[in-house]
């Protein structure tokens, strides 16, 4: 997603906490400036400050797919 985007430099996956219970993940151009960044074999993942201890012993599963999608 990220790589095809004007924004790719600073641009990544960042997931946090909005009005719905659970959490939300969306493509940013930037991280806040909260944000913990999380960098692995290019992909960028940045996570809201807020979210942290619930994601801090979870494992995010995706590959990229054939059609330059994602699966997890």
């Amino acid at each position: 997603f990220v790589d095809r985007s004007e924004a790719s430099q600073t641009a990544g996956l960042r997931i946090h906490h909005d009005s719905t219970p659970g959490f939300s993940v969306g493509i940013t151009a930037q991280p806040e400036p909260s944000d913990v960044i999380v960098e692995s074999e290019g992909a960028r993942v940045f996570v809201a400050e807020d979210v942290i201890g619930a994601l801090d012993d979870k494992v995010l599963d995706a590959a990229v797919t054939a059609l330059a999608g994602t699966e997890g």
